[in-house]
């Protein structure tokens, strides 16, 4: 019912934010409440400080930024709902493990997982997560700020990531001194 979606939604950013985040993450744009609840939670605690963190970091190392969008990628937590794609669902990705999420695998998301893999290793060796017939992940840097998408549509860099997790919106919240 809507009261007990209002009181979820105001544990995100408190009681007087619940019809500003209604308005940005209507519940009627998902195909069900937890969906829309999940998204402005996970754009509040995760994506949109790990952007602001990313353009910090910019500013003085080579930075290197992702969006893991997968659709479909093995549920390492079970739920009764499907989780689609959430924080550390790359992980089976990254380390191809647990076995009992790399069965799950389709061709498309081993493809995947062995250029992640790729990526890491080259960045803990190089600093710089590109290599050898790998698609090319930007540096962060600049007016565009770049990242690269992994998803086993094929990785690729986007340039829409606060407008996508509306970071605008969620920065006066997260950093309200500023």
């Amino acid at each position: 019912d809507l009261a007990t979606y209002d009181a979820a939604i105001s544990t995100i950013a408190g009681p007087g934010e619940v019809a500003a985040i209604n308005a940005q993450y209507p519940p009627s744009a998902y195909s069900s409440p937890f969906y829309s609840y999940s998204a402005a939670a996970g754009d509040f605690d995760f994506s949109c400080p790990a952007y602001f963190g990313d353009n910090a970091l910019s500013k003085r190392v080579p930075t290197f930024a992702y969006e893991f969008t997968d659709k479909n990628p093995p549920q390492i937590i079970q739920s009764p709902v499907n989780l689609l794609t959430y924080h550390g669902s790359e992980l089976a990705y990254v380390f191809q493990t647990p076995a009992s999420s790399t069965s799950q695998f389709t061709p498309a998301q081993w493809v995947l997982s062995d250029q992640m893999m790729a990526y890491w290793t080259d960045f803990a060796k190089y600093g710089n997560p590109n290599g050898f017939q790998l698609p090319v992940w930007p540096h962060y840097t600049g007016w565009s700020k770049p990242m690269l998408d992994l998803t086993s549509t094929g990785p690729h860099a986007f340039t829409d990531f606060s407008a996508e997790h509306h970071c605008g919106f969620w920065k006066p919240l997260l950093y309200p001194a500023q």
